[in-house]
């Protein structure tokens, strides 16, 4: 068997104080506060997914055509994993108003169809040359 030779460490060595815990369901609590702060309700919940902080004043928050197919399920599936880590009951009125709009979404050859006048739309329907003007099949993941 090869003789190994020790890795010898560089740089600095110092001793500090530091939590003997990290609180994993603290944190996810913190996750799921997150999750349940970034849906509009007079939207079925959609999600916000962009910030405009240098075109408004105020800023504010947009929800969008591809992030709503492409991301909000998979919060969906990240709140549940919190839920699980929290036990938490927070929001879930809130949680199964997401799951019918998203289920809603779901077509009958089981690709999720956002509708082309869809709140998260909004933006895009102004224009008229805009593309997002019909509805659009979910097919890809990320």
């Amino acid at each position: 068997m090869p003789h190994a030779t020790p890795i010898g460490l560089t740089g600095e060595h110092y001793e500090d104080t530091v939590p003997d815990t990290l609180d994993l369901a603290e944190r996810a609590a913190l996750g799921l506060n997150y999750f349940m702060g970034m849906t509009e309700p007079d939207l079925d919940h959609e999600m916000y997914f962009h910030a405009q902080f240098d075109q408004s004043s105020p800023p504010v928050l947009t929800t969008h055509i591809t992030s709503l197919g492409a991301c909000q399920a998979k919060a969906l599936e990240a709140i549940a994993f919190l839920r699980t880590m929290t036990g938490s009951t927070k929001g879930v009125e809130q949680e199964a108003r997401m799951v019918e709009m998203m289920s809603g979404m779901l077509g009958d050859d089981g690709l999720l169809w956002v509708d082309g006048s869809a709140p998260a739309n909004l933006g895009c329907r102004s224009r008229s040359d805009s593309p997002w003007s019909t509805d659009r099949a979910g097919w890809h993941g990320q």
